[in-house]
């Protein structure tokens, strides 16, 4: 198998039950400290969160055949008021500036969680997924933010390595967090 067999869409609502399959066996919860290392997701959305968000902005999915190998969830500010973490880390970035311009009330949308499947990683597939989240959603918005646990080392390599840099660092939940961003503008 090659990362050329890999295929990039904005998500249907048939494909949530996969992707909240595939967040559920990489929540950090669930793994065990060898698995860690690999890399993990730490926010649980129920079904019901994702269809909310799904319905402001679809997430971004990597399919190899029919088998869902990874997603980007797209959170639209509209979101705002559907989960705390979330609720969290738009009042962090409200408080952030960018380029001398504050953040609150800029064009931007924000990564809620991405994940790859295991058998999937280092083949390029969070590459592809953000390249697709741009294609898609990059003529709409200025900017691109998520955070990422400084613990997840590789995911916050394969975020520099996307275009993202950090902007503000935080501690929430008993961890310490990047705030990343990559510009579109």
């Amino acid at each position: 198998m090659n990362s050329s067999s890999i295929s990039y869409h904005l998500a249907s609502v048939s494909d949530l039950k996969d992707i909240r399959l595939l967040q559920e066996q990489n929540l950090k919860v669930n793994l065990t400290p060898i698995e860690l290392k690999e890399g993990f997701v730490t926010a649980k959305y129920t079904l019901d969160e994702l269809t909310q968000m799904h319905k402001l902005t679809p997430a971004i999915i990597a399919k190899h055949e029919k088998l869902l190998v990874g997603y980007a969830l797209a959170v639209s500010p509209k979101f705002r008021g559907n989960h705390p973490l979330i609720d969290d880390l738009f009042t962090h970035i409200d408080k952030i500036s960018y380029g001398d311009q504050p953040l609150k009330g800029s064009n931007y949308i924000m990564v809620g969680q991405l994940c790859v499947r295991k058998n999937y990683r280092k083949m390029g597939v969070s590459s592809g997924l953000y390249q697709a989240y741009k294609m898609w959603y990059a003529s709409s918005f200025d900017y691109l933010i998520t955070e990422v646990v400084l613990e997840n080392q590789p995911s916050l390599k394969a975020h520099q390595k996307a275009g993202f840099e950090i902007v503000s660092e935080l501690n929430y939940a008993g961890s310490h967090w990047a705030v990343v961003l990559w510009n579109w503008k």
